[in-house]
């Protein structure tokens, strides 16, 4: 069952085309890294996932209901957290996580004590005094403090130093095993996508250039390392080349859809060694981005 899905959406923002017949969908359960350079279109497109901008066509349901419209009892069923905080300043943190738990049936102040302490929030700073980094820790209790069925995490990240951030990312993936918890996560570390997400999406220009499994990813874009006693022939046979170089008998190519089974055949052909790389997916995803 989708718990978010997507079909033939656009966004445009101003003159600008943000957001291009984007079709994906979130199972339940499920864990979807979102990544795109600067510019792509993913504050966009999740702004829209969770009602704060409306799609000029096209549609988006979450949890069975039109995201735009969504009704209450939705609502307390999603966590967000924004690429920049934005709080209550004049509030204490204490104050401000009572505020928002004022909105929640099942909001749990233990959790959130817990929280508190393991990120060392003072309950009682000014929330105007926290650092930015300090300001993204309140945000993202926020959202945990009601333990959401879907979370949706906008650059959830960046500003934390490595310790709070690896202990997010586990509260991440405890979430998901323990409640089934759906998250969509967007992020420039890509190591952190590849430790919580069994899926990605990669957004360019607005459109999606891949959706789908990170495995199926790295199987699907590979590097090619070819050494010929001879010269190499000006055309290779290899249909969808992303990136070739060479250098005297020899080229790395990165290529995509490539069947490993015609490696043999094309040693024999080109009388020449191949080798075989496995990207990770910053790597890959460099490479789609070239």
């Amino acid at each position: 069952m989708n718990i978010l899905s997507f079909n033939n959406v656009k966004k445009r923002l101003g003159v600008k085309n943000v957001i291009k017949n984007v079709t994906l969908e979130l199972k339940e359960g499920h864990v979807l890294g979102l990544l795109g350079q600067n510019g792509a279109g993913k504050t966009t497109l999740l702004k829209l996932a969770v009602g704060m901008l409306k799609a000029d066509s096209g549609q988006i349901d979450i949890m069975g209901q039109p995201s735009w419209d969504m009704p209450n009892h939705v609502k307390e069923r999603i966590g967000y957290v924004a690429q920049k905080a934005t709080h209550f300043h004049w509030m204490k943190v204490q104050e401000l996580l009572d505020y928002t738990g004022a909105f929640y049936q099942n909001w749990d102040s233990t959790k959130v004590k817990n929280l508190l302490n393991t990120w060392k929030l003072d309950p009682n700073a000014n929330v105007a005094a926290l650092s930015e980094g300090q300001q993204l820790r309140l945000s993202i209790i926020q959202s945990m403090g009601h333990s959401p069925d879907l979370l949706i995490l906008d650059e959830p990240v960046a500003s934390l130093d490595p310790i709070v951030r690896r202990y997010f990312i586990k509260q991440v993936i405890d979430m998901n095993i323990d409640k089934g918890t759906s998250v969509i996560l967007s992020t420039h570390i890509m190591s952190d996508i590849e430790r919580v997400a069994a899926d990605v999406a990669i957004l360019k220009e607005g459109e999606l250039s891949y959706c789908g499994g990170l495995d199926h990813l790295k199987e699907k874009v590979v590097k090619l390392q070819l050494h010929a006693q001879g010269g190499l022939p000006q055309n290779l046979p290899f249909e969808h080349i992303l990136h070739e170089a060479r250098q005297a008998n020899m080229a790395i190519l990165t290529v995509t859809d490539f069947d490993i089974t015609r490696i043999q055949q094309i040693e024999k052909d080109l009388e020449c060694q191949i080798q075989l790389h496995t990207m990770n997916l910053e790597d890959i995803f460099l490479e789609l981005h070239r």
